[in-house]
């Protein structure tokens, strides 16, 4: 069932949640909380926009300690300017050492992708997961089970994703300068809130067991 917050409780939760954070010892000042955690993450998530995917709740990580960046079906672009700029800020900046792509089970982006309806803007961002499909067909024809077959697409989503973020400027200059950076390739299944590790990348030469590289 969908309904509608109004503004007034929204800023009601937040307070709520501010003064529950700030250290019990202290009286509401400026800056207590920003002074209390540090911009400093060691993880860059790169997920879908799902609301059902709250990235920092379902691993455990606290405020300042992950970077998130969201999107529909969670596509991996060399023309999403703005991926690429977090990608750049977080591996050259933040010295991040762990990227995540994470996807996830019963994903509608991915399901909208197979499917023949015209579904509007959104058909040009799925236009990506359609390549991921067609260069991957006759591994998944070989699936007989519907769900299965989409639950495969989730997967290799993923892994295809992560073989585009290694074919990055950011990346590849990180990896030739000797930095410690692993991209790891997840789904999650929102039905039982656990993770399926379905691979990593930690250097150039990990991603080129892929059939096919997409552009």
């Amino acid at each position: 069932m969908s309904y509608s917050r109004g503004l007034d409780e929204l800023l009601e939760r937040n307070r709520q949640w501010a003064a529950e954070t700030r250290p019990q010892d202290k009286l509401p000042k400026p800056r207590d909380y920003e002074s209390q955690f540090q911009d400093s993450p060691s993880v860059f998530w790169i997920g879908c926009a799902d609301s059902r995917v709250p990235p920092n709740e379902i691993i455990r990580l606290g405020t300042g300690q992950m970077s998130v960046h969201r999107n529909i079906a969670n596509v991996v672009s060399v023309s999403d300017v703005n991926l690429l700029a977090d990608l750049e800020i977080m591996i050259h900046k933040g010295k991040v050492p762990t990227i995540i792509l994470c996807g996830h089970y019963n994903c509608g982006g991915v399901a909208a992708s197979l499917s023949t309806a015209p579904h509007g803007l959104i058909d040009n961002w799925l236009l990506h997961i359609r390549q991921v499909h067609t260069a991957c067909k006759p591994m998944i024809e070989l699936i007989s089970d519907e769900k299965m077959r989409l639950r495969a697409l989730v997967e290799l989503n993923v892994i295809y994703g992560a073989a585009m973020l290694a074919q990055t400027p950011a990346v590849k200059d990180a990896w030739k300068a000797g930095m410690s950076l692993t991209i790891h390739s997840w789904a999650f299944d929102i039905g039982t809130g656990e993770i399926r590790h379905v691979a990593s990348i930690r250097s150039a030469a990990g991603m080129r067991a892929l059939p096919v590289a997409l552009t």
